[in-house]
Parts: structure tokens; sequence; C-alpha cells
């Protein structure tokens, strides 16, 4: 899609997202992507968020950004301790011990 849109002719003026949580779970990696569809002139915009260029509208798309890497980091942690409790249990942590 970024190739796409970073090319000369394509015509793309938008692109259109759920939401940003589902656009990209990583702060950096949401700003860098925003930075080059920008480039291209290719603008973001959200169902979920109101979001557009704007100072205001910025700054809640970096904050909507931190609070969905936050929500993803803290998954991986419960998982991570989870398959960690069962394990000590004796339990396999995953399905993998199925596929065999």
């Amino acid at each position: 899609m970024l190739n796409y849109c970073k090319a000369k002719n394509s015509g793309v003026k938008f692109v259109v997202v759920h939401d940003l949580s589902r656009f990209s779970r990583d702060w950096t990696d949401q700003a860098v992507v925003i930075a080059q569809l920008e480039a291209s002139g290719v603008r973001l915009r959200s169902v979920m968020e109101n979001v557009d260029e704007t100072s205001a509208s910025k700054l809640m798309r970096n904050i909507y950004g931190a609070f969905n890497q936050f929500d993803n980091d803290r998954k991986a942690e419960r998982t991570k301790l989870g398959m960690k409790r069962s394990a000590a249990m004796g339990r396999f942590p995953s399905r993998l011990h199925w596929v065999i």
C-alpha cells in the first residue's frame, strides 16, 4: 500500500483506517508511516478517531499511538506471565504441543 501511495501518479489522496490501533501498535512506526504518506501528499483518516492535520489532531494522534503501544505491550507482558505460570504448573503454555 505504501509503495502504491508513494507512486507519483497513484491518485491516492487519503488512506482510511477503521481505528488507529489497527493501523499501528507502535507509536514510532505510526509516526514514520504517516510522515511517508504525507510526503507523498496522502492524508490519513480514521473512522473511529477524528484526526486530521490540525495541531490538536496531531497531538491526539500521537496520544492514541502511545496508548495503543502501551495496550499492546501490556497484553504481551500478561501473555508471557501466563505462559510462565502454566509452565511452572507443568502445563504446556501453548498449543504447539498439539501440532505433531
